[in-house]
């Protein structure tokens, strides 16, 4: 009887490369250095290895880096982590004024409701659907409270025998008041940065920006050229919410770099975390987006996407291809998977995670208070390759 050899082991990777997008944030590369640092740190403090994060430096125009040495079981690995920048530009786009933010969400809110973006993201994630709602919901109860409220004034101020004049004016001023407040707490629950984001995406898929266009230009012939400068055994693309749709556009320029029919060595692999692709993929004008989504999909590049169902603030274990209606893709290029946070935490500290829908959407890039296989840290500095074992994964 013939023996069967074993299936070699994969090398380790000890030098990666990763060029990291973050999502519609106006922090740039100082604050998600500071984050990746002590959350590095934290992660290693509490399920062993070693994480040393240098310092930040520029790296051109529009990106930062820093370096990582990491050692897990199988030894060390040193990462070289591309922060690119865009923040400038969310910026652009970051109104601060409250008439225009309110005008925005109600345009918003007919685009998606007439083109079919709301009905289509209720029927494939309906936690995201009440999510996208949550900013009109909140509104139209803060200003039908006020109008109860000061209707009833103005009654009892009447029957108190107070004249109609000081009366109405009375009651006005407790509906102001009282929608200052709701306003001022509104900042506080973080419902103007979520009415941005989603304003945003439809904005983007509806006018394609010129100044985005060109930033994703530049970072892919950044990657094309740090390729021949930076020798890694694996590459990463890596974005997170809205900066996983900026990792497709991204990666499409790079395929058209590459020589026809071939791909660099190592070629690039995709990781999207907390992906919002289809809220851009969806709007009836982005077709230029479809066919960089497609040109991804059908392509030789590995891509893993984690999403937690928890996660309002994302399309999670959504197909992006196929939900955008997209052909069917080649098999095995894109590994739709759950982030599962549940085992990241004990059942106390997960229910009290939850409670904080945007804490719980930037917890794709934190350390765990449990050890997985599937954290940030061991996916992007560890010494395996991806996709991560499925054995193993959380």
């Amino acid at each position: 009887m013939p023996t069967m050899t074993p299936c070699p082991e994969a090398a380790p990777i000890r030098r990666r490369l990763v060029y990291y997008l973050s999502g519609f944030d106006p922090r740039g590369a100082r604050f998600y250095h500071q984050l990746f640092r002590s959350e590095a740190q934290r992660q290693a403090a509490l399920h062993g290895g070693e994480h040393l994060v240098s310092r930040r430096s520029a790296d051109g125009a529009h990106a930062s880096c820093w370096t990582v040495s990491s050692r897990h079981d199988s030894g060390p690995t040193e990462t070289r982590y591309v922060f690119l920048s865009w923040d400038d530009l969310v910026r652009a786009h970051w109104p601060t004024s409250r008439t225009r933010m309110l005008g925005d969400l109600l345009d918003f809110y007919w685009q998606v409701a007439r083109n079919g973006v709301l009905a289509k993201t209720g029927a494939c994630a309906r936690r995201t659907f009440w999510m996208m709602l949550t900013p009109l919901i909140y509104a139209s109860l803060a200003i039908g409270l006020a109008g109860a409220l000061a209707f009833a004034a103005l009654h009892l101020l009447i029957w108190l025998s107070i004249a109609p004049l000081p009366a109405g004016l009375a009651a006005t001023s407790i509906a102001a008041l009282l929608l200052w407040g709701a306003l001022a707490w509104a900042e506080s629950l973080r419902l103007y940065w979520l009415s941005r984001i989603i304003v945003f995406m439809v904005r983007w898929g509806r006018l394609r920006p010129p100044a985005l266009e060109q930033r994703w230009d530049d970072f892919a012939a950044k990657i094309d050229a740090d390729l021949a400068l930076h020798p890694a055994d694996e590459v990463l693309l890596v974005g997170h919410s809205v900066g996983a749709a900026a990792a497709i556009a991204v990666a499409d320029r790079w395929l058209a770099r590459q020589p026809p029919g071939a791909l660099k060595a190592p070629s690039l692999k995709l990781l999207t975390l907390g992906q919002v692709i289809p809220l851009l993929g969806m709007v009836p004008q982005a077709n230029w987006f479809r066919a960089q989504l497609q040109r991804v999909a059908a392509s030789s590049l590995l891509w893993l996407d984690y999403t937690a169902p928890a996660d309002g603030l994302c399309y999670a274990l959504v197909d992006p291809v196929a939900v955008c209606g997209l052909p069917p893709r080649p098999p095995g290029r894109l590994r739709v998977k759950s982030a599962r946070f549940d085992l990241m935490f004990t059942p106390l500290a997960f229910g009290t995670l939850r409670k904080d829908p945007f804490r719980l959407h930037f917890q794709y890039l934190m350390s765990t208070d449990l050890p997985v296989a599937n954290d940030y840290f061991r996916l992007i500095t560890g010494s395996s390759a991806l996709p991560v074992d499925e054995a193993t994964t959380a």
